[in-house]
């Protein structure tokens, strides 16, 4: 709805009505489909036996009856719904329960010409809808289908499942379970769900739970076949053709997605299986009634004591969960509200108000304390939110390592610290506590420390599988007079449980690295530079601060254009120049090579990035052919024309900048610099024509 900012997902794109996924919201519109078929059936269909007339629709609607006439138009709105949510999962499920329905009311004759005029008139509706909007997209989306990534975490789950085939691993792990058995990292994407529910079922509640599942189903499955038996009353075999038609689309699609944890999808489901099993009873009922008969009367007393009992548990259960759900509700406003702080939205920047880096690290302290605010809420609102205990323990590091800079010893990281610590061999934890304790070492920041210790701790116990989770411990452990072996084994345990999360490659490479195990340490950051982007610049501004060759940081960790612009401003503000030449040139190469695979104004932009960097190392061959591919690209380039006119000016080639620098003041006629520039280039070239030669 428009009151709720979800942190990652709007309706702006995507038609989702009140679900956070497209898939569901279709999924919801593929159970109603059959449903609305038999309110259809029950209002226009044909009795047996009498004739069939196609006109019978237009007397209802002359009659005041409109009810026909909005149901068939709810039809075509719930298919074009469905649609235009550019879920193939759903679209796949709209046929199934649309096939399914009339199959099977084909099947006992409840199929009459007036049925198949209302179903004209709602396809008609819906290709009508689809004409005015939304038919590109639509098709477009059904025919991609790429299952690599399904299948991937399909195979990860399997694999849980196949370690723990007795227990699983617990409702609600898959997100954290997962990840330890995906065949590769995925950048900034995290499955909450195995995308298939009975995969999902086995390797979150093993054996058993699967089991329970697939009799659940069978036992379904079983009523709906009651009802629709021959010779049953076609009212309720109609009735039971819908349900079962709503019930097939619901198990065909949650094969290819997580339904079964969607309570605005599953509670629909409840009662279409309580819809079948009536049905079934009703189509059984003077078999039923014979039975009941022969049961003797002395275990009335019996039967209800069962349900007395049964109605006792249901209700405990009920209001333990009522009041576990409410606590994680509340709690989830909160984390919601951090995760909308630490994911903004991208938002237009006012290029007339650019902060000044005092400003910005304001601004960025204000945030933080906000994230903090917001995760303190979280776990005083729910205290088992494991993740929350993690997130704070992290910004607690953080907040000790931005406090720090002002300190006493600012230029002596935490990481150092902890390694003098390890290596100081105190005689007792007296002494140990009154070392760190000290201004120039940890001061009054070591409360904040022995905070986020605690709620790193916390975090392992409400789920041991975060990998952050032991790399804090391994970091703060010195507090608490942790050895290194101990701190060793947390990052052993942290790579195990996250094969492929960034920030636990990149501290066991700084673990490595504080060792002198540079070959190791590499080893680990070149796993963790092109998984996560922030990670990314932390290693390159370590590595360049250990002095590595900018050459060898290039060779080694091939970065990418994103991580060779940051190179490019990390060194030119605080390396070598040589170093900074080293970086340049990888730099120009790569924009070069961006150009060559851009059109149209990207590619102007990557050959005149490409342009300036040459300028600077003073290659005039390779900085004219930037400049003539890039208006060779667009010749209209006013940016391009600028700065191949001032270079050539700069290079006292001034009969060919008047060319460029004529054609740039004809479209700025009022940029009087241009035009003093223009007017100097040509004094300047009058002049060379009339030198004598």
């Amino acid at each position: 709805f428009w009151f709720y900012d979800h942190p990652f997902t709007s309706t702006l794109h995507r038609v989702k009505g009140t679900f956070t996924n497209k898939n569901h919201f279709a999924h919801f519109m593929a159970l109603g489909l059959a449903p609305l078929a038999w309110w259809l059936v029950r209002r226009v269909g044909q009795k047996p036996g009498t004739g069939r007339d196609f006109t019978t629709l237009a007397q209802k609607a002359g009659s005041g009856d409109l009810v026909p006439g909005v149901v068939m138009c709810g039809l075509g709105l719930v298919v074009f719904a469905g649609l235009l949510s550019l879920s193939r999962g759903g679209a796949l499920a709209l046929g199934v329960a649309a096939s399914s329905c009339a199959a099977m009311m084909y099947r006992h004759q409840q199929v009459s010409g007036r049925l198949l005029a209302g179903l004209a008139t709602s396809a008609v509706l819906v290709a009508t809808c689809l004409g005015f909007y939304g038919f590109q997209d639509v098709s477009q989306r059904l025919e991609e289908w790429d299952p690599g990534v399904r299948l991937m975490v399909w195979d990860a789950n399997l694999q849980v499942a196949s370690k723990f085939p007795w227990t699983g691993t617990g409702l609600g792990t898959h997100v954290e379970a997962h990840p330890t058995f995906l065949s590769e990292p995925f950048r900034d994407r995290e499955f909450t769900h195995a995308e298939n529910s009975p995969v999902q079922v086995a390797s979150e509640t093993g054996l058993p739970g699967l089991l329970m599942c697939l009799t659940a189903i069978f036992g379904c499955l079983t009523w709906c076949q009651t009802g629709l038996k021959r010779g049953t009353d076609p009212r309720v075999a109609t009735a039971a053709a819908a349900v079962t038609a709503s019930l097939l689309a619901h198990l065909v699609h949650c094969l290819f997605d997580f339904l079964w944890y969607v309570p605005g999808c599953m509670v629909v489901v409840v009662l279409l299986v309580a819809c079948a099993r009536s049905l079934a009873t009703m189509a059984t009922a003077d078999e039923m009634t014979d039975s009941f008969e022969s049961i003797p009367e002395t275990t009335g007393g019996f039967r209800r004591i069962g349900w007395m009992m049964a109605a006792t548990v249901i209700v405990l259960a009920t209001g333990f969960g009522i009041q576990q759900t409410g606590q994680r509700i509340a709690g989830d406003i909160h984390w919601d509200e951090y995760l909308r702080l630490r994911f903004p939205k991208e938002t237009a920047a006012d290029p007339d108000t650019v902060p000044t880096p005092a400003e910005y690290r304001t601004a960025a302290r204000k945030k933080h304390q906000q994230r903090m605010i917001a995760l303190g809420r979280t776990i005083t609102a729910n205290p088992n939110h494991a993740r929350a205990h993690l997130r704070l323990a992290a910004h607690y590091v953080t907040m000790v390592e931005e406090l720090r800079t002002g300190g006493a010893n600012p230029h002596m990281p935490l990481g150092q610290i902890r390694q003098a610590a390890l290596g100081a061999g105190f005689g007792s934890d007296a002494e140990r506590s009154e070392w760190l304790s000290r201004p120039g070492v940890l001061g009054a920041h070591r409360r904040h420390l022995g905070k986020a210790f605690a709620h790193a701790r916390q975090s392992l116990a409400l789920c041991p599988l975060q990998g952050m989770g032991y790399v804090h411990l391994a970091q703060l452990g010195y507090l608490n007079g942790d050895t290194a072996a101990a701190s060793n084994d947390l990052i052993a345990q942290a790579l195990v449980i996250r094969p492929h999360q960034a920030r636990v490659h990149e501290a066991a490479g700084s673990e490595a690295w504080l060792v002198g195990d540079q070959e190791t340490g590499l080893a680990h950051w070149k796993r963790a530079f092109h998984l996560d982007r922030a990670v990314q610049r932390r290693i390159l501004k370590k590595l360049a601060a250990a002095g590595l060759p900018a050459q060898v940081i290039i060779s080694e960790f091939q970065p990418d254009w994103e991580s060779l612009v940051y190179m490019k401003e990390l060194y030119k503000k605080a390396l070598p120049a040589d170093e900074y030449r080293i970086v340049l040139a990888d730099y120009a190469v790569a924009a070069q090579g961006r150009a060559t695979n851009q059109d149209g104004t990207d590619a102007v932009t990557s050959w005149l990035l490409a342009a300036g960097a040459y300028r600077q190392l003073d290659q005039g061959t390779q900085v004219q052919a930037c400049y003539e591919n890039a208006l060779e690209e667009n010749p209209a380039s006013l940016t391009a024309r600028l700065a191949f006119g001032r270079w050539l000016h700069s290079q006292d080639r001034f009969t060919e900048a008047v060319e460029h620098l004529e054609w740039a003041s004809q479209q700025q006629p009022d940029n009087q610099k241009l035009q003093r520039l223009l007017s100097s280039c040509r004094n300047s070239a009058s002049g060379d024509h009339a030198r004598p030669r």
